[in-house]
């Protein structure tokens, strides 16, 4: 189960639980989630499962932009400042959910 602010589109959650999956459940699950996380990574068990979450949970509100926000984050939208602008002589690659995403940062 995801739980999401819809005015911010922020994660604010997730909640697992054992169940057989079949097409209808995978139909069902978020897309953005299991696109881009969930078909690419493994997980050992209910709580691994749920610390991976809880890692794109703050990749997907902090660092991640949306186009359907024009180019901000969902934390940008809630008020949050925008993070610093990476001068591009000097820039460093910020690491996300076990190097599966990376983002440019100031160095």
């Amino acid at each position: 189960m995801v739980v999401m602010d819809v005015f911010t589109r922020r994660l604010i959650g997730f909640g697992t639980e054992p169940a057989h999956i079949d097409g209808v459940a995978v139909c069902r699950m978020t897309g953005t989630i299991r696109r881009e996380y969930l078909d690419r990574i493994f997980f050992w068990n209910a709580v691994d499962l749920a610390r991976k979450l809880s890692e794109f949970r703050d990749y997907y509100n902090e660092h991640r932009v949306h186009r359907s926000l024009d180019g901000t984050t969902p934390s940008q939208r809630a008020g949050r400042s925008p993070p610093t602008t990476a001068v591009l002589a000097r820039y460093a690659w910020q690491q996300h959910c076990h190097d599966l995403f990376q983002t440019p940062v100031a160095a």
